[in-house]
């Protein structure tokens, strides 16, 4: 859309450069009258172009409306979990007062010095996040250094019960190169169950397998909650059989079963039966009931069909984007479509004729076989 705008505009200003210099051949010789009417035309032509580049921008500027306001009616959430970005302007000015007041660290700060600059840090960053490495929050962690690395993490020990988050913490620890040193990720990988977010610092830097016993005890840890999908991304990278059956249980009752599907579901071997992915429908919780139906349902778990077609329209927060994500999944597993009260209205008059073909991948009405029970 942007290279679309800046072209028209480029247009645009080689169009007003011609109309007021004119063309040489196009008016010599014709006069007033005969120029006149070539710089008429051209600026008819000017005045349709930018009816077309203000239709362009009218548009985004309404796409970037509707994304503004379902970002602004998830604000609370976002607030709540400490995952809100807030004003980079104010994030940076209490960042750089908190430097001014204390000093900026070098090589000459002790340790306990470095610490306690480390915990008055982490209270000016609570509420915010960072979303890039070129982040001056992630920047003051980063420029202390490979030598730091334990000192930044013992401070992450003792904060992790605090409100806020560590996000700066671990991209800081993502910018600096430690892949070749054996301290720093020791330091990491011991503190991985502690500081569960660590994952991301152990992915970056490839070291997936020298965490493996860590990153199956932190994912017991869990005792099958809402578990850091890094640590099922990183499990399910090694392709470990012996790891199967564990993964396979968080799948059935973590808190976050779609992003585990998605981990697991292309390992060799792995065998997501219809029994197991019923088990994980029935537990699963949730906006990830929206997402994960139209998994369970193509692996033959009709009750997650009966629960798309319920829900179809009746999204909780009243947002088109769950209902697309159902009305989708139905039309893939279907042979008709059409709202949710026609969903519902076919599903009344079939329900007992209702198979799922698993050649096709689709649950069609066969009236000729004996009616079953939908499970």
């Amino acid at each position: 859309m942007k290279n679309k705008i800046r072209k028209l505009c480029l247009a645009f200003c080689i169009m007003c450069a011609y109309a007021l210099n004119g063309a040489d051949g196009e008016t010599s010789g014709g006069g007033d009258i005969a120029e006149s009417v070539v710089i008429g035309k051209r600026l008819k032509d000017l005045t349709k172009l930018i009816e077309k580049v203000q239709g362009i921008q009218k548009r985004q500027q309404s796409e970037i409306d509707k994304l503004n306001k379902k970002l602004s009616s998830g604000s609370a959430m976002f607030e709540n979990r400490f995952f809100y970005n807030g004003n980079s302007a104010e994030r940076e000015s209490k960042i750089i007062a908190l430097i001014k007041e204390k000093g900026k660290p070098d090589d000459s700060w002790s340790d306990e010095k470095v610490e306690a600059f480390l915990l008055e840090y982490y209270d000016v960053i609570t509420g915010y996040n960072s979303f890039s490495f070129n982040d001056l929050g992630v920047a003051v962690i980063s420029d202390l250094g490979v030598t730091r690395v334990p000192v930044i993490i013992r401070v992450m020990t003792m904060v992790k019960d605090r409100p806020g988050n560590l996000f700066y913490f671990y991209d800081g620890l993502k910018a600096i190169n430690l892949k070749d040193n054996q301290q720093a990720r020791d330091a990491v990988i011991n503190n991985l169950y502690c500081c569960p977010g660590l994952i991301s610092v152990i992915l970056h830097n490839k070291w997936v397998w020298y965490a493996k016993n860590e990153i199956i005890k932190t994912i017991k840890k869990s005792d099958h909650g809402i578990i850091n999908t890094g640590l099922v991304d990183a499990l399910a990278s090694l392709n470990d059989k012996e790891t199967y059956a564990l993964m396979k249980e968080v799948l059935i009752s973590s808190g976050n079963i779609s992003s585990t599907y998605q981990a697991i579901k292309n390992l060799p071997g792995i065998n997501l039966t219809k029994e197991i992915m019923a088990k994980a429908w029935r537990n699963t919780r949730n906006f990830d009931r929206y997402s994960f139906a139209p998994i369970a349902a193509q692996y033959g778990v009709s009750q997650a069909l009966e629960d798309m077609i319920n829900m179809m329209g009746k999204s909780a927060d009243g947002s088109r984007y769950f209902d697309e994500i159902t009305a989708s999944g139905l039309y893939r597993l279907t042979e008709v479509a059409g709202t949710g009260d026609d969903y519902r209205k076919w599903y009344k008059e079939n329900k007992a004729h209702l198979f799922f073909d698993s050649e096709k991948n689709k649950y069609i009405v066969d009236k000729t076989r004996q009616p079953q029970e939908n499970k």
